[in-house]
């Protein structure tokens, strides 16, 4: 159990980190590259719609290939750590469900070997 904490601390820290990264590289690339300021709630809005995939509305399309850039490196980090979640915390997570046990009593037997 103290491996799959641990994981899920790395996970979320580094997911944390990203976000942050890209909410602080959104808002300078937007204001330099774009000439459109940002505030850091609207780029850390437009962050997590690329992370999660769930799209935009108020920025795309974007006119500088900086930005195209960037924002498709946003969101296939968003994708890469969707994949990701699955092999390390709902694999393990099913594994632990359909794990067979040995019972651990055995109520009414009579000349029986356990």
């Amino acid at each position: 159990m103290a491996a799959l904490t641990r994981r899920i601390a790395i996970y979320v820290g580094t997911l944390l980190a990203l976000v942050a990264a890209y909410t602080v590289a959104y808002r300078w690339g937007m204001a330099t590259f774009e000439g459109e300021p940002r505030t850091w709630y609207g780029a850390l809005e437009i962050v997590i719609q690329s992370m999660t995939t769930t799209g935009y509305g108020q920025d795309a399309p974007w006119e500088t290939p900086q930005m195209t850039v960037l924002m498709v490196v946003i969101q296939l980090t968003g994708i890469t750590y969707l994949f990701v979640a699955f092999p390390l915390f709902v694999v393990p997570w099913l594994e632990t469900l359909v794990q067979p046990s040995a019972p651990e009593d055995a109520d009414r037997l009579e000349d029986h070997v356990v």
